[in-house]
């Protein structure tokens, strides 16, 4: 769900979830209906032919484009499809989190 939310088909990550969940994505043309299913570098990801034409998708691509898409990503927003081109680093996290303090709150 987390490269569905990344590549722009979905606005949200709950709704990237669902998306998954109901088996609107493939990855490497095989149906994935679990959104913790773990991708490989060179996986693609890609949103069924028959899910395309869903306006919430559509419209998801539409505003990805002004959102930016990880250097991580390959990402056809006209073809809805992904390609994971190599696996992020903790770098390429934009979460304000300091890691430093979660290992000392739990090394206690």
């Amino acid at each position: 769900d987390n490269v569905v939310f990344r590549s722009s088909f979905s606005d949200s990550r709950s709704q990237s979830r669902q998306l998954v969940v109901h088996n609107h994505v493939t990855v490497n043309g095989r149906k994935v209906n679990r959104p913790a299913f773990s991708v490989r570098q060179g996986d693609v990801v890609q949103i069924k032919e028959k899910s395309r034409k869903l306006d919430c998708i559509l419209q998801s691509a539409e505003k990805g484009k002004a959102r930016g898409i990880p250097e991580w990503l390959d990402v056809d927003l006209i073809d809805l499809q992904a390609r994971v081109a190599e696996l992020p680093t903790q770098a390429d996290v934009q979460l304000n989190i300091d890691a430093q303090q979660i290992v000392e709150l739990y090394s206690k």
